[in-house]
């Protein structure tokens, strides 16, 4: 399955709220069919459940 990293700010910015990260992790990627392997400061590492959606391999 593909691993993606992802800004939390630049996803909160697209998204146009700010997002707490334990909510972001908990319920938030689900909806994507991922869910986050890791967070290193900013970085989220996101394990993607769906490899048939590359549209979703992105922060966009």
């Amino acid at each position: 399955m593909p691993t993606i990293e992802v800004s939390h700010q630049d996803l909160c910015r697209l998204v146009g709220k700010n997002i707490p990260l334990n909510r972001l992790k908990e319920e938030g990627i689900l909806f994507a069919k991922g869910e986050v392997d890791e967070v290193k400061g900013d970085l989220l590492k996101i394990e993607v459940k769906d490899t048939n959606r590359p549209d979703l391999w992105s922060t966009e």
